[in-house]
């Protein structure tokens, strides 16, 4: 693992160390906010609505399945919503939870 995936890998764990809140727009889609976080090259939470979760996990991975699994509370949430974006050096997930 090179430097830079090693570095988003620890700025998602601490950044997922407490749940977003929901704010803004409910219809928020993961989709568009792992496009987003893809586009600005860093695992991190945006703001706005979580689809209707209470939580949003984000993760960064060489492959789709990597990056989900990678996002902060997988496996252990029930996710509602589950975004995929190719970005620089791989994959960004954004995954909605209840």
């Amino acid at each position: 693992m090179n430097r830079l995936m090693m570095l988003i890998a620890v700025v998602a764990v601490v950044l997922c160390g407490s749940s977003a809140e929901a704010r803004g727009r409910r219809g928020a889609s993961a989709q568009s906010k792992s496009a987003q976080i893809a586009r600005m090259g860093t695992v991190n939470h945006i703001g706005g609505g979580m689809g209707g979760g209470t939580f949003e996990g984000n993760g960064f991975g060489a492959t789709r399945q990597q990056a989900i699994q990678n996002a902060c509370g997988y496996g252990t949430r029930k996710p509602i919503q589950i975004g995929v974006t190719r970005g620089h050096g791989g994959y960004y997930a954004t995954v909605f939870y209840r």
